[in-house]
């Protein structure tokens, strides 16, 4: 619980059932941030049993009672103040109950905002926006879906290209060994030749310069093939934090 929200609670906790009464009546003409209001007070008095204070031995009684709601509308109330942050209904002042229960079918609040900057949900009729609604949520569970996917696949590529990793720096201790080997070789040769080379040693040499030229660019294949893997490890994050 942050700290925000514990400061609230200990606010809360000095408001009596006849101020959640009223701060509830004062708000039923009003939607988006009234809705809002109503069940933040409702969750409250729930929450706290704060309807003993009045007399009354359960929420359900309550309600019914004092407010004349029934459950089930009061619950649809606590459910818009547990699906919307209070920042969020304020901008929402023109929807109704049902848009807002509906609109709350899509979980996360950054996809619902999404849903709703991206389509005239004022204009849309009840069925309308249950359907759209309901598409939205189909279009996000396969998106869902799809990363999933890919985060799996390329947990397999990550375990291979690590396992490719580890092989070509094996790979390039060994050819920067024999590199090495081949550089000392090639000195000696030139050792032995004073003025004229013999033929042999000549050979030798050439075969020696051959080899040392294979053997770098071998060596620069392994880099490039280091730096790929790099690149993939990159891409992988970065497909991580868009999860």
């Amino acid at each position: 619980m942050s700290q925000l929200q514990e400061k609230q609670n200990k606010v809360n906790q000095d408001r009596s059932i006849q101020e959640s009464t009223a701060i509830i009546k004062s708000n039923e003409k009003l939607v988006g941030q009234g809705l809002y209001n109503i069940g933040q007070e409702l969750k409250y008095i729930r929450d706290n049993k704060t309807y003993k204070e009045a007399g009354y031995s359960s929420f359900k009684e309550y309600v019914e009672q004092e407010l004349d709601y029934t459950r089930r509308q009061s619950y649809r109330f606590i459910k818009i103040a547990e699906k919307y942050s209070v920042t969020r209904v304020s901008q929402l002042t023109s929807f109704s109950m049902r848009q807002l229960l509906e609109l709350a079918k899509i979980e996360d609040e950054k996809d619902r905002q999404e849903f709703i900057e991206e389509n005239d949900v004022d204009d849309m009729s009840s069925r309308e926006l249950k359907e759209e609604v309901k598409q939205e949520k189909q279009r996000l569970e396969q998106e869902k879906k799809e990363l999933k996917k890919q985060k799996e696949q390329l947990e397999y590529e990550k375990q291979s290209k690590e396992e490719q990793l580890q092989q070509l720096e094996q790979e390039k201790e060994q050819i920067k060994q024999q590199l090495t080997e081949v550089k000392n070789q090639e000195t000696e040769v030139k050792k032995v030749v004073k003025k004229e080379m013999p033929e042999d040693k000549q050979e030798q040499l050439e075969n020696l310069k051959q080899t040392k030229q294979n053997l770098e660019e071998k060596l620069d294949k392994l880099e490039s093939e280091k730096q790929e893997v790099g690149s993939f490890k990159k891409r992988k994050q970065e497909l991580k934090n868009e999860m």
